[in-house]
């Protein structure tokens, strides 16, 4: 239900593709059971995008989306986006020109730089952090610029917003997890794209960041402000439950770095040369109390996610199996649990 922000990213598509030079091209928009006017939006940039293709996919969640969408592209080139992104000018061509002459990549994403609908709030600067690779992120909102420089990262970085991925190595990693769950099916949230990344690292395939491989990220005003935050902290407790299981039933090999110990704890856990560098660079800077009064909410919201799903996974049957299914390219949501 977000025609309006599929248009923007639609006209950036449009805007981008040269017909004649992007032939092997498809554009697919997999309608996650809408009830607004997304399908007419689709229709009226067909004359503009002629390889776009919609599809709508009636199971929540996007999961299913994602898997829909692999499953009705014919390339070998998976190039998943999200409908509230800006193209640049360079996106399409600079993953095209990669992925044909460097087969030893296997992912690829680039810079998610914000297009904010207000000015943000002055808090949000304490959410942004420094990366091994240099450069920052900002994990709350999907936003990342490790700078001007090409270079391989963990797969970790690769976000679902900007995530290129050869059709071979999506198999091999067994597809992405469970994400973005309507809050009724919630027990059902899993760790998304994290879970393929993980997989991804786990079997040694490489990753690359591009800074040709740029878009922009639309945050809503909706978005900035300290409810939203509430509920992405408790959201991502229920993935950190979710990892958490499946690494203690042997279903991730190892410890990862990024996403290991949740948002909230990110810097701590980065396997990286420059990971005491950064501790001590953060331990120099004083924070304002009322961020830390902030974060410490946060932390609180972010346990509760956690607790939820690792009490329910503990008591229904139907939860427990859900976690521990092996992938989820055939699926069904369940519609109740005990």
């Amino acid at each position: 239900n977000r025609a309006e922000s599929l248009a923007m990213t639609l006209g950036s598509i449009a805007d981008v593709i040269n017909i004649s030079k992007h032939k092997q091209l498809e554009v697919l928009v997999i309608d996650n059971k809408s009830t607004d006017h997304t399908k007419e939006v689709c229709e009226s940039w067909a004359q503009k995008i002629p390889q776009l293709q919609y599809h709508f996919e009636p199971i929540p969640g996007l999961l299913s989306g994602r898997h829909r969408g692999a499953e009705a592209s014919a390339g070998e080139i998976l190039c998943f986006i999200d409908d509230d992104v800006i193209l640049s000018p360079t996106w399409i061509d600079s993953i095209a020109e990669i992925m044909s002459n460097q087969a030893e990549i296997k992912l690829l994403t680039g810079p998610n730089l914000p297009k904010f609908e207000i000015t943000p709030p002055d808090w949000l600067a304490y959410f942004w952090n420094e990366t091994p690779y240099g450069g920052k992120s900002c994990i709350w909102l999907s936003l990342l610029d490790l700078g001007n420089k090409s270079q391989l990262i963990d797969a970790n970085y690769v976000w679902g917003l900007n995530f290129t991925i050869r059709r071979e190595t999506f198999q091999q990693a067994g597809g992405f997890h469970p994400d973005n769950i309507p809050k009724k099916f919630q027990c059902f949230q899993g760790d998304g794209e994290t879970g393929l990344t993980m997989k991804a690292n786990e079997k040694g395939f490489k990753a690359l960041y591009h800074p040709e491989i740029l878009l922009y990220h639309f945050i809503p005003k909706s978005r900035l402000n300290i409810a939203y935050f509430d509920q992405r902290a408790f959201y991502q407790g229920v993935g950190n439950s979710y990892t958490s299981i499946r690494r203690k039933f042997g279903l991730y090999k190892k410890e990862e770095g990024l996403f290991s110990s949740g948002i909230l704890k990110v810097l701590k856990n980065i396997l990286s040369p420059l990971k005491q560098q950064l501790q001590n660079k953060i331990s120099k800077n004083i924070i304002p109390g009322e961020i830390q009064i902030l974060k410490e909410r946060l932390k609180i919201k972010e346990r509760e996610g956690f607790g939820f799903h690792q009490a329910l996974f503990k008591t229904d049957k139907t939860v427990r199996n859900w976690v521990l299914k092996e992938n989820y390219f055939n699926y069904v949501l369940p519609e109740k649990h005990d």
